[in-house]
């Protein structure tokens, strides 16, 4: 059995902190 090459997945880009603040200041508004 061909075990298919495991592919190292891209680390996601760490999203600013001041993105989810943001969010969240428009949820409460």
């Amino acid at each position: 059995e061909e075990e298919p090459e495991e592919e190292p997945e891209e680390e996601p880009e760490e999203e600013p902190e001041e993105e989810e603040e943001e969010f969240e200041e428009d949820e409460r508004t």
